[in-house]
């Protein structure tokens, strides 16, 4: 997601509101070095703020707020590191696969080669770390409606600028559409407006929506609203599916032999899922001396494989599409809620921790 408003006017307060607001990832893009520092130096609260996290590449100049993960997205995470870890514990058991490497997600790393003003830190989805490396030996990234190339920029912030420690970067490339109503031809409004209802008419096909939607007074409950939002969806009532068309493909890159630039070495669609004569691949692989060199454990063979299934990783992202409907549909009928001004917002634990002592 492009946000709207411009870093330098970025506060807590804003960025609660688009966390609120977005899902996923909200990119800021052409942010210098400088730029980013004198924004952490004017808003020091937010640097160490539990509920904020951010990525910086100095490469692209690209400075990403993390926002809420769908199921969707975090479906790659789930596929990779079970895997991975999976693949370790059967080769060599649990304890000695924990000595060996650390499979994770979100954890940030920084003291990237040629950042200069040490102002890039990257939180990727996944990740293979051998024990005493710096940067982790695989990095599985998720981007959903990103741009390839802004992903392979990323790519080659891990590949070329680790000192060779990290060898493979796994991204997957999520892209949603969402076909407009035949009987709404301004499918892109607000869906509570008087605009919208027009165009809809009487006798649409999202009758049901415009009726529940002018339902919503004070005694609607969100989890009641989100119930009938999905069932609307499930029956092709919403004027804007919960989830549109999805389209998902996977990249995996290396670092050419200079460490120059870098190489896609396999990429395949995952949804639609290519047709079982298509010969399109269906599993990719990771060597034992991918991952360690010339180090391989003496329990492994070098040519020992960890590999990826990618009807498994199919069949993940399919399973967590009804976790990311209910999400949405929480969203958007919070969003109905402060439309129709009946939205009454929570305190915070600390606002009601205040509360609870003012009031004693």
């Amino acid at each position: 997601m492009e946000p709207t408003v411009a870093i330098r006017d970025l506060d807590l307060k804003e960025i609660a509101e688009l966390r609120e607001m977005s899902e996923g990832d909200v990119h800021f893009q052409n942010v210098s070095d400088k730029e980013l520092r004198n924004w952490i130096s004017e808003n020091p609260e937010l640097v160490e703020h539990k509920d904020f996290r951010y990525e910086y590449n100095f490469l692209s100049q690209r400075l990403i707020i993390k926002c809420m993960p769908t199921p969707t997205h975090d479906s790659l995470q789930y596929f990779f590191t079970q895997t991975v870890f999976g693949t370790f514990v059967e080769k060599v058991g649990l304890l000695k696969a924990q000595e060996l490497v650390t499979t994770g997600a979100g954890t940030s790393f920084t003291g990237f080669e040629g950042d200069r003003c040490g102002s890039t830190e990257k939180l990727p989805d996944a990740f293979v770390q051998l024990e005493g490396s710096d940067f982790p030996v695989v990095v599985c990234e998720a981007g959903w409606a990103e741009k390839l190339e802004d992903l392979k920029t990323d790519a080659k912030l891990w590949l070329l600028n680790t000192g060779g420690q990290t060898k493979f970067v796994i991204m997957t490339c999520f892209t949603e559409t969402h076909t407009k109503s035949e009987t709404d031809p301004t499918s892109e409004t607000d869906p509570t407006s008087e605009a919208s209802e027009d165009a809809t008419g009487t006798g649409g096909e999202q009758s049901g929506e415009r009726a529940l939607i002018k339902s919503i007074n004070e005694s609607t409950k969100l989890r009641d609203l989100a119930t009938q939002l999905l069932d609307l969806n499930k029956h092709e009532e919403l004027r804007t599916p919960l989830i549109g068309k999805l389209q998902a493909s996977l990249y995996v890159y290396c670092a050419n032999e200079d460490y120059k630039d870098i190489t896609e070495v396999f990429s395949t669609a995952i949804l639609p899922p290519p047709p079982a004569n298509s010969g399109a691949p269906r599993l990719f692989q990771i060597t034992m001396k991918d991952i360690f060199g010339q180090d391989v454990p003496k329990d492994m063979k070098p040519t020992d494989p960890i590999t990826f299934s990618l009807p498994v990783l199919g069949k993940l992202i399919e399973k967590s599409l009804p976790g990311t409907a209910r999400y949405r549909a929480n969203r958007r009928g919070k969003k109905l809620l402060k439309a129709a001004g009946v939205w009454e917002q929570c305190d915070t634990f600390a606002q009601s921790k205040r509360r609870r002592k003012d009031g004693a």
